[in-house]
């Protein structure tokens, strides 16, 4: 099944202004909108709130829980919360470093247990949670996870190669990330781990160029 996922850019500010802008927009044409939680290790408001503005629009939320941010107690607290919302899809993630380096909390896997026990105590529902991968070796407790989101890529051969290597069952979204700029792309290339944009297309943009779409089989 082809699913079309955007993630939007959750509000640092105490004000869902800036989201129900993005919603008004990307909603009408998502499958589901992507939720993120104190992305770059910024606090943001929290994905099961900005859950309810994607409802109102219309549309399916998959949020993200963070690792980093929880203890045991926190993540039964936000897990009978979003149930509670009628949020039933999740993405379950580590988290980048806090300002100062600094990491706490709870690990994925152990995100991932406790969600499966949760669902096995309150009923499943029809409730998943996904993980991310990077195009690698799927380390085996991640076969336990309902989907897998894979790092972006700009190759499809790569892609291919990956998808031909992996056992993993469950389906699988592969990240796409669209540079708005030359200078986007490089700063991509530097900061993002594994993340390259291709030369041609920094060039391209550089020379505010339109590259030819290509036709895409996953």
């Amino acid at each position: 099944k082809f699913r079309v996922i955007v993630e939007h850019r959750s509000p640092h500010a105490p004000t869902f202004e800036p989201v129900r802008r993005q919603l008004a927009v990307i909603a009408p044409s998502a499958s589901a909108i992507l939720v993120p939680e104190n992305a770059v290790g910024v606090a943001s408001i929290s994905s099961a709130a900005v859950a309810v503005e994607v409802f109102a629009h219309g549309a399916n939320p998959i949020i993200c829980l963070n690792a980093r941010d929880r203890n045991a107690l926190g993540v039964r607290r936000d897990l009978l919360t979003a149930t509670a919302l009628g949020i039933e899809e999740f993405l379950l993630v580590g988290g980048d470093a806090a300002l100062g380096g600094t990491r706490s909390g709870e690990s994925v896997p152990s995100l991932l247990a406790a969600f499966r026990s949760f669902t096995d105590e309150f009923g499943n529902n029809g409730a998943t949670a996904h993980v991310t991968s990077r195009l690698g070796a799927v380390a085996p407790w991640k076969h336990e996870a309902d989907g897998l989101f894979l790092q972006a890529s700009f190759s499809i051969d790569e892609l291919h190669r990956w998808r031909e290597s992996t056992t993993f069952s469950g389906p699988i979204y592969a990240g796409v990330l669209v540079p708005p700029s030359a200078a986007r792309a490089l700063r991509w290339t530097r900061d993002l781990p594994g993340v390259t944009v291709p030369e041609r297309w920094i060039a391209a943009l550089e020379r505010d160029e339109v590259l030819e779409l290509v036709e895409v089989r996953l």
